[in-house]
């Protein structure tokens, strides 16, 4: 057999491979985008037509990668110096948010997904095409750019949303001049919910009892607290008028999730898809229980966080930040790997949760008294955080690191960053 018959073996046995892959829905336009492609390709030096794929699954991508899409191509970044139009379909599976599909569809261009499929497989096929796939943001949804401070929200709500939305935290009690905080704390029911397996991003969890006496600081100091999620495991159980537990009482849908997000004065969350709806509304951020501890999201969007405490599983002593990095608990873990390297996972106490809580609302209100202590404490935890840390596809975590760790932990545990 001589060397080009058994390329060309090789060849055809990739062809089938990835035509197996490729949806049923698509196979039908494949005769037709062997006669449009040659065509693109030709044009592409002055008109480039790119296409991908949205990520449609979790709302924290559906959200974040298709702003922070949005603010690369309005700054220049991952755009083509030719003339060029980007075509975006949707998957072969269901949309977390079909309201956001709706706001998204009013500011990019969706088409029907059979024919870019096509397209798309036959180019991967072909050498040379790499150009034409809009490909991943800098980052997916981390904003190491902080682009997101430097440019206004993408999406906004007609006259008729925003009267239903105000309606809506009206029949809460909640009127134009109040103030009102999302809750976003991450469990094991959406998932269940949905049928996806939780057991490998458990580690991610924490209970929401531990939240309760935060919620009821920050009523007391006049916010209303709403806690969100679509389905969660258990009920905030506080007889406190000002939280409410939208979640547990399902009151919400998909334009609700959105509005409340959108009009938050702030989000407080232990680090899960919902917290990017506030962030792409440009609304701050700040995290308790985040795990892995050395990836926050860190532009200016998002203000202060709190990681899980790590305890070695064999002598219950609590690791420090510099150990638990020794142990290279960072990117791409799971629960079954801090198991693996000896490591067992605490939540954040109520007081850690709340001390959060009032760092950043008084951050926010210009009155939080910043000290020399804070500052020399912050110094050397950022001389600690692992700020070139890469993803295994080698893209950096970090940009700016614009986010402080919780004042109150450090003060209070300053052995934890020597």
């Amino acid at each position: 057999m001589s060397e080009r018959h058994s390329y060309y073996r090789i060849w055809l046995a990739r062809v089938r491979y990835a035509f197996q892959l490729l949806p049923r829905r698509a196979r039908l336009y494949v005769p037709l985008a062997l006669i449009l492609l040659p065509l693109i390709r030709v044009i592409s030096p002055f008109y480039l037509i790119r296409w991908g794929e949205l990520v449609t699954h979790a709302l924290g991508h559906f959200a974040l990668n298709t702003e922070l899409y949005l603010c690369e191509r309005e700054n220049g970044v991952n755009r083509p110096k030719q003339r060029y139009v980007d075509l975006h379909y949707l998957p072969d599976s269901a949309v977390c948010n079909t309201r956001l599909l709706s706001m998204w569809k009013k500011v990019i261009s969706i088409y029907p997904a059979a024919l870019i499929e096509a397209l798309e497989w036959l180019n991967n096929l072909v050498p040379g095409g790499a150009a034409h796939n809009i490909g991943a943001n800098i980052h997916n949804d981390r904003d190491i750019l902080n682009l997101l401070a430097g440019s206004k929200p993408h999406l906004e709500f007609t006259p008729e949303e925003v009267v239903r939305g105000r309606d809506f935290l009206r029949s809460l009690g909640i009127g134009p001049a109040d103030r009102f905080i999302c809750l976003n704390v991450r469990d094991a029911a959406y998932y269940n919910a949905v049928g996806k397996e939780n057991q490998r991003q458990a580690f991610r969890d924490s209970s929401i009892e531990n939240y309760v006496l935060a919620a009821e600081v920050l009523a007391d100091r006049g916010y209303y607290v709403l806690r969100m999620g679509q389905k969660v495991n258990h009920p905030l159980k506080s007889g406190n008028k000002k939280i409410v537990d939208y979640a547990y009482e399902e009151m919400g849908d998909d334009f609700l999730d959105l509005f409340l997000g959108a009009n938050c004065h702030m989000c407080l969350s232990s680090g899960s898809g919902y917290d990017a709806i506030p962030a792409i509304f440009r609304r701050p951020v700040s995290f308790v229980n985040l795990m892995p501890i050395e990836t926050p999201p860190s532009s200016q969007n998002y203000l202060v966080f709190l990681g899980k405490g790590h305890f070695d599983i064999n002598t219950g002593k609590q690791l420090s930040f510099r150990e638990i990095i020794d142990r290279g608990l960072v990117y791409g873990i799971s629960t079954e790997a801090y198991a693996a390297k000896g490591v067992h996972l605490k939540e954040n106490s109520p007081e850690e949760i709340r001390d959060v809580a009032l760092e950043t609302i008084s951050r926010l209100d210009g009155t939080w008294a910043a000290d020399s202590l804070s500052e020399r404490l912050q110094e050397k935890f950022r001389k600690l955080m692992p700020l070139s840390l890469k993803d295994e596809q080698g893209r950096p975590m970090h940009g700016k690191f614009h986010v402080r760790y919780s004042d109150a932990y450090l003060k209070n545990n300053p052995w934890w960053i020597e």
